[in-house]
């Protein structure tokens, strides 16, 4: 974890990032939810595609933030991936 001091923090941001990992099953339930049937397997191959081609994208980035941030603050590469993250949940508001 970024900040974590105290190993309590540590086991409650695994239970939070769990929640986060519902956030597929929550974008297909709000796709099926206001897409025309006709469109639904469309819409949920296109996401399925997106799911795919993001950790050829994400990894590379987050390796990338992580080497230029190593001697200055290595959890920079965490901190970015939470802000995405936020930005995701901002979107389900």
């Amino acid at each position: 974890m970024i900040f974590t001091f105290v190993c309590f923090f540590k086991y409650a941001g695994t239970g939070i990032l769990l929640s986060i990992e519902a956030i597929p099953v929550l974008v297909r339930a709000s796709l099926s939810s206001f897409i025309p049937r006709s469109e639904i397997g469309k819409a949920l191959a296109v996401l399925g595609i997106l799911e795919s081609v993001m950790p050829l994208v994400g990894v590379p980035l987050a390796n990338s933030i992580y080497a230029a941030t190593l001697g200055t603050f290595p959890g920079c590469a965490y901190l970015f991936s939470a802000l995405l993250d936020f930005i995701i949940l901002i979107g389900f508001r």
